[in-house]
C-alpha cells in the first residue's frame, strides 16, 4: 500500500495521539505500507518518532515499484497539477489495483448555508482548487483511468460536544441528500494495467 500525504497533520498525532494517526492505522491493516509526502519538516518529525516516510512528490514520482492500493486522503485539492498526479498514481498501480482518494465537497450543506447568507467560504489556505465528482469523471477519461465508485460522507468533528452534535446532524442530512455531505471519497482503477 502507498499512503500519499502521510505527514499531513503529523504534529497533532505524534507523539501524544499515535492511535489517531491514519498512517499507523493503515500499518495495522496492510502487509506493507509506504508513506510519502513533500513536507520535509513533517517527515523529519516522523523520523524522530521511529517512522520512516519518503520525500516524494506524487505529481512527478517514479518510485520503481507498484502497489495494490494507493490511498490519498484530502491531498488532491492542494496540488498544482492534479492530472499529472493521477497519471503518476495510476502508473504505480498493480493490475487490479485501486486509488482511493477523498476531498472536501464544495456543494456541502455548510457551503450552501454560507452562500445563502452571503458569508465568505472558509477555504483552507493551502487549497488551490475544489472538485465535484463530475470533475473526477473527466480527469479519469483524460488520463486513462476508470472512476469506479463515489461515496459522500461527513467527518465527525470531535473538538467539542457542540461540534460533534453538529457533524452528526450534518451526517444524517447527508445520508438523505448525499450531495450535501462535507466530503466524498472516490475509487479509481487504471485502464493502463
Amino acid at each position: 500500500m502507498l499512503h500519499v500525504g502521510a505527514a499531513g497533520n503529523i504534529y497533532h498525532y505524534l507523539p501524544n495521539n499515535p492511535e489517531l494517526y491514519f498512517h499507523y492505522r493503515l500499518e495495522n491493516h496492510a502487509a506493507a505500507v509506504t508513506g510519502i509526502d513533500i513536507d520535509q519538516d513533517g517527515i523529519a518529525h516522523a523520523a524522530t518518532h521511529g517512522l520512516k516516510l519518503e520525500c516524494v512528490d506524487c505529481q512527478t514520482m517514479d518510485m520503481g515499484r507498484k502497489f495494490d492500493v494507493i490511498v490519498m486522503l484530502d491531498v488532491i485539492e492542494h496540488l498544482e497539477h492534479p492530472g499529472d498526479a493521477l497519471d503518476r498514481l495510476c502508473a504505480h498501480l498493480n493490475p487490479g489495483g485501486e486509488v482511493i482518494m477523498s476531498t472536501p465537497n464544495p456543494t456541502s450543506l455548510g457551503s450552501f448555508i454560507k452562500a445563502l447568507f452571503g458569508q465568505n467560504m472558509k477555504i483552507y489556505y493551502d487549497h488551490v482548487t475544489s472538485f465535484q465528482p463530475e470533475n473526477f469523471q473527466v480527469l479519469c477519461e483524460r488520463h486513462g483511468c476508470q472512476q469506479e465508485e463515489i461515496r459522500f460522507f461527513t467527518h465527525p468533528n470531535r473538538w467539542t460536544l457542540l461540534s460533534l452534535l453538529k457533524s452528526m446532524l450534518l451526517s444524517i442530512i447527508g445520508s438523505i441528500f448525499p450531495r450535501l455531505s462535507n466530503a466524498f471519497l472516490i475509487i479509481i482503477t487504471s485502464d493502463k494495467n
